[in-house]
């Protein structure tokens, strides 16, 4: 994985952090344990409001006012994201991941380095944090991840 450093490459290195394949997306704490559901196939998908990756089953347990239930990117023009629990749509997933993680990196990176860049990510990452809780449904609660804590902390 590369390297996380604000002064070479910024949220460009944060969305290779957040990642768009396995590969890339999880960093784990050398002491934590990774985790995922069992047999759970559906689409992986990020989801803006929580700055993290949810499962397609995942997203569609969820009854809450917390997180939108539909994207309003380019990719998806308001169409709900539980929409991919759909085996169909997974292609559809991966274009809904690429758009909303390149709108990400844009809107980060339009802010000047002299004028908070760190601080604007950081404060992006603060609200996502405070959006996790009870999820509703069939779905328990849910915690950030240790990273997106940590990211928040620039805030």
């Amino acid at each position: 994985m590369v390297p996380y450093s604000w002064r070479k490459g910024g949220p460009l290195v944060v969305a290779g952090d957040i990642g768009l394949s396995t590969t890339y997306r999880h960093a784990v704490q050398p002491t934590v344990t990774a985790h995922a559901i069992p047999n759970d196939r559906s689409a992986r998908v990020f989801v803006l409001d929580l700055m993290d990756w949810h499962t397609a089953s995942t997203i569609a347990g969820w009854s809450t006012a917390r997180v939108a239930d539909r994207c309003d990117d380019s990719c998806c023009q308001g169409q709900r994201i539980d929409r991919f629990l759909d085996d169909r749509r997974k292609a559809d997933a991966d274009l809904h991941n690429r758009t909303v993680l390149a709108t990400l990196a844009e809107e980060i990176l339009a802010i000047p380095e002299s004028a908070g860049r760190r601080r604007a990510f950081g404060q992006k990452c603060l609200a996502a944090v405070e959006r996790y809780g009870v999820m509703g449904g069939l779905t328990s609660e849910i915690r950030p991840s240790s990273q997106l804590e940590q990211w928040a902390q620039y805030a």
